[in-house]
């Protein structure tokens, strides 16, 4: 579960925002940028959303030098800020599943799976018997 309030994509936008009004380099701003993006605790999680921004990297680069992002774009970034939303109300509450009283009744215990081993080798062995 995440901690934060956006995901890694939203974060690195708007630290690239403070860069383009400070009239930093992209290159530049794209470090800075990852350096001060708050990451996920999971290492995997964290290693997949470096992997998908090193993926956007051009089209950030794009949206930095020309000043807009594409739309498509912008709605990757809000899918996945709705999937981390969805994964972290999942996690805050999930899905309890009451336990079925008739649990028991339906699967047989120990003892009752062996004498039914019994029976069955019993009479597997007369049924051989009379064949014979």
């Amino acid at each position: 579960m995440s901690d934060h309030k956006q995901s890694p994509a939203v974060q690195v936008r708007l630290f690239l925002t403070v860069g383009k009004r400070q009239g930093i380099a992209f290159d530049e701003a794209w470090t800075w940028a990852l350096a001060r993006c708050r990451w996920n605790h999971d290492t995997a999680l964290r290693r997949e959303w470096k992997e998908i921004l090193d993926e956007m990297k051009p089209i950030f680069a794009s949206a930095y030098e020309n000043g807009e992002m594409p739309a498509g774009a912008r709605a990757m970034i809000a899918l996945a800020d709705a999937l981390r939303d969805a994964d972290d109300e999942h996690a805050a509450n999930p899905v309890r599943v009451p336990p079925n009283p008739h649990y028991r009744a339906q699967t047989p215990g120990r003892r009752e799976a062996l004498a039914l081993a019994r029976r069955q080798r019993d009479h597997e062995r007369r049924r051989k018997k009379r064949a014979a």
